[in-house]
């Protein structure tokens, strides 16, 4: 580390920390054949370090201690009014809710939910 380096007020020479840049919950309750429930949360950049809510307190530009900024990507709820049937090509849901995308299509956005083993390139 540079001389005169310091966390949380005091002088350091070395330094470790764990960090997650992504961490996220995902319940889905499908309640009955009608009903459906998706809640999808999480935090984004969180280490002992940095980070943190935006106007709270964190090492750096927020000061010392740390509080994760959690936040909804997504919850929204699902009514089946007419349900598919192997001999009918017609189904009618309605819903709504707080949802990730960004536009007139769900295309229009990348979900991080579809993320299998590489990260959104930001």
């Amino acid at each position: 580390m540079n001389p005169g380096t310091s966390i949380n007020g005091e002088e350091a020479s070395t330094s470790t920390d764990i960090g997650n840049r992504r961490l996220r919950m995902l319940f889905y309750a499908q309640l009955s054949k009608r009903y459906l429930i998706v809640t999808h949360f999480g935090i984004n950049n969180q280490t002992f370090t940095n980070g943190g809510a935006s106007g709270s307190t964190g090492t750096g530009g927020y000061g010392q201690g740390k509080k994760p900024g959690m936040f909804f990507h997504d919850v929204w709820n699902e009514y089946g009014v007419v349900l598919p049937q192997a001999d009918k090509k017609f189904s009618l849901s309605i819903g709504g809710g707080l949802h990730y995308y960004m536009g007139l299509s769900r295309m229009t956005m990348s979900s991080t939910l579809n993320y299998l083993a590489v990260d959104a390139p930001i």
